[in-house]
Formats: C-alpha cells, structure tokens, sequence
C-alpha cells in the first residue's frame, strides 16, 4: 500500500531495511501534509492538503479540485486573518460543497475540512 512493502521476519531484523521502511513512511506522510498560505484566489492543486487563507487585502475564492477520481481525499481550508474579507470555497463544474455551489468563511480561525465523495465533497 502506497509504495510500502511488508518485510518478512528476516527482513524486518536488519536495521538498514526497517531504516528504509520508516523513511518511506516519513515521506509519504510529508505529502500527504502539504500546506500552503494564500492571499489571492487559488486552484487547490493535487499534493496540496491544508490551505492557509489570508484575506487581508480583499476576499477571494479558493476552488477544490474535481471530485471525479479523488474520493476520500480530505483537504482542510482556514481563514487566518481578522478582517471582514470572505474566503469562498467553490467547486469545479456543476459539483457541490454539501449540496451548496460554495461555502464561504468570513471569521478569523475557522477552518472547514472537505471530504471528497467521487463525484462531490462535504464538509466533516
């Protein structure tokens, strides 16, 4: 499962290939983490996970990939400025946030985790 081989007990005593194990499990959690900060409108892009959103300047909207193909993806989106700014969470197409064509944040430290469906995401 992702790229991770089972070791056998023999393989599993060597140090160097338990080291090589632990490393690919590092590696895949790094990107499984990405995270990145934006202060203007912005396509969440396939290795990014969480998204930092500063609307200080002025609000913008952040578009979620297509839901086609990418089920069980989880990306979470914050808004991490005090201004009255609104961060709008939009889909691809006709696709749908909760049924809803967009979720918009408008107050500092909340954050919105979307699940993708397959064919849509919601909120968790």
């Amino acid at each position: 499962m992702y790229g991770l081989q089972k070791f056998s007990e023999q393989e599993a005593t060597n140090p160097f290939n338990l080291y090589q194990w632990f490393r690919k499990v590092q590696q895949y959690v790094t990107s499984r983490t990405k995270t990145t900060t934006v202060t203007t409108t912005y396509s969440v892009v396939a290795d990014t996970y969480y998204v930092r959103a500063d609307a200080t300047s002025a609000g913008f909207t952040i578009t979620l990939p297509t839901a086609d193909g990418c089920a069980g993806r989880q990306i979470t989106i914050k808004k991490i400025d005090s201004t009255a700014n609104i961060v709008t969470v939009a889909c691809t197409g006709a696709q749908t946030i909760d049924g809803a064509a967009t979720k918009t944040i408008s107050t500092q430290y909340i954050s919105y985790t979307f699940i993708c469906t397959g064919s849509n995401w919601e909120i968790i």
